[in-house]
């Protein structure tokens, strides 16, 4: 009997708006998400033109750089030039340009620590507060920028490109990497030529000038909806959505003519929600940022039993002046507890990267969606209070 008399009382007036607008709600979040082409608004043009310059002058870039290379050591075998002397020639012309596109060499000196250790030294390269260090510091510093990239930096590079040089003339090899490039301070992977050469004073050292390929921050990004997040869990969400809106619709039919357009709101500002976490894009992460992202969230949650508290004293005081809204953040507040408990549930069972970021991702969906309908029940308490004080004015 209670049953019928729900549909039935859904089935009338502004039920019957309340289901359509969830219908459509769902049709507009599947057609975004499908066709809609999402470009994050910071993804640097800049790089992008370098990449494409790049990409179709490769040939021409390499036999440009090998020439400045050449000139480079002339210059450094010359009669009576030392190596500062060179180096300092070198770093005020590191920067150029070829068709308004800037380039850079980079310069490293090996210097032999002990009979079976060696480092690398940087003499020139385009970031001044560079030069001086160990490349093993420099790769350090990158990898700040780097954080949250599934790429790295190789602390063997320099030495590397060390041990396979092999220069003929002016042809000279070239090595691919991942690198923040000071120019434009973005995670890039790069293809640099290079060539090793040894000064009148006896130092070695190896000078190479390279061009992006790749720009790391946006070829790797991913839709989370595309690639993180199972379908399931978008229609869980979906459905306790729905049912928070047709409770909304319910508790107050009555009373309240405002909880139709109540009802579409909630629903309207949560399907917003999920229709811009799903058309986030990110970049791809190691295994050991994803678990270190996970553990964030799990931390968070410890902070969301204050709100509970909030949240049950909020009620208790709506329980006897308030029904629907009584109604309303009952179901809320159900609502909060179960994403949080399903945000909760914790796995070290994790077979590849890719099952990783599907729970994180996951779990970070939860967890939002969870705080999103505690300021629901924060709302109902103010429109409670508001109620209260237009009764004292009107008393006065």
């Amino acid at each position: 009997m209670a049953t019928t008399r729900i549909l039935s009382n859904l089935l009338k007036g502004g039920g019957k708006l309340v289901i359509f607008v969830f219908v459509l709600l769902i049709i507009i979040e599947y057609a975004y998400t499908k066709y809609h082409k999402y470009k994050l608004k910071h993804t640097p043009t800049k790089v992008s033109r370098e990449v494409e310059f790049n990409t179709t002058n490769q040939h021409r870039l390499q036999g440009i750089f090998s020439e400045r290379i050449d000139n480079a050591i002339k210059l450094l075998h010359q009669k009576g030039m030392t190596i500062e002397e060179w180096s300092e020639l070198q770093r005020n012309d590191k920067v150029f340009d070829v068709d308004h596109m800037s380039y850079y060499m980079f310069i490293y000196r090996k210097v032999l620590v002990n009979t079976n250790e060696k480092t690398y030294l940087c003499l020139s390269i385009a970031s001044d507060e560079y030069e001086g260090l160990e490349f093993s510091d420099i790769v350090r510093s990158s990898e700040q920028t780097m954080m949250f990239n599934k790429y790295r930096v190789n602390y063997n590079l320099i030495a590397n490109m060390f041990n396979d040089a092999q220069p003929k003339d002016t042809s000279y090899p070239f090595i691919k990497y991942y690198w923040v490039d000071p120019l434009t301070g973005n995670a890039v992977e790069k293809r640099s030529t290079y060539g090793t050469a040894v000064s009148n004073d006896g130092v070695e050292v190896i000078m190479g000038i390279g061009y992006t390929v790749k720009n790391l921050a946006s070829s790797e990004e991913t839709k989370l909806y595309n690639a993180s997040i199972p379908k399931y869990n978008i229609i869980f969400v979906q459905v306790i959505i729905g049912l928070i809106g047709f409770i909304m619709y319910l508790s107050g039919r009555n009373s309240d003519v405002y909880n139709v357009h109540k009802s579409i709101l909630f629903m309207i500002s949560m399907f917003i929600y999920v229709i811009l976490f799903t058309n986030i894009e990110e970049t791809a992460n190691t295994y050991e940022l994803e678990i270190e992202k996970l553990e964030g969230i799990l931390r968070s949650l410890m902070s969301v039993a204050f709100m509970s508290s909030v949240s049950i004293y909020i009620n208790t005081k709506l329980k006897k002046v308030n029904r629907s809204l009584y109604i309303e953040n009952s179901v809320l507040f159900a609502a909060t507890i179960m994403m949080l408990l399903v945000s909760s549930l914790s796995s070290t069972n994790y077979k590849t990267i890719s099952e990783l970021i599907q729970v994180r991702v996951s779990k970070q969906f939860f967890f939002n969606f969870a705080i999103l309908l505690n300021v629901y029940i924060v709302i109902n308490f103010l429109i409670h209070l508001s109620s209260m004080v237009k009764a004292v004015y009107k008393l006065k």
